[in-house]
């Protein structure tokens, strides 16, 4: 069972662990089922990515020409698309304006046609 809350750690750990006792005990088994083992672990993020602001591809920043810099990554658990724009940007950025070929990979041996899809 995986189960997240977003809420500081020792109160969304109390948190979670009453809603997982609760689960458990609807589930009109004798004996109650028990957890065996539990993982908890508490995320950190800029006080921006917590207060909810998306950050945009312009959050790119550069220490130097050749120092290229993300902003801390989204915590939610659904996969951040604009994490892929943000690589375009800086890949466009190394390969120069004339950058062609973003995520356009050659066809590998051994691997049918049907079973590929260009990116």
């Amino acid at each position: 069972m995986y189960a997240s809350i977003g809420a500081e750690e020792i109160i969304g750990f109390h948190a979670l662990d009453r809603a997982v006792e609760l689960l458990l005990r609807s589930v009109d088994e004798q004996p109650i089922p028990r957890v065996l083992w539990r993982l908890q672990y508490g995320q950190r993020a800029a006080q921006d990515t917590l207060q909810g602001i998306t950050q945009q591809s312009s959050d790119i920043s550069t220490l130097n020409e050749r120092i290229l810099t993300f902003p801390d990554p989204s915590l939610d658990l659904a996969f951040d698309e604009s994490v892929l724009h943000r690589v375009k940007e800086v890949w466009q950025r190394i390969m120069g304006p004339d950058a062609e070929g973003f995520m356009q990979f050659d066809k590998r041996e051994g691997v049918e046609s049907e079973d590929y899809e260009d990116v």
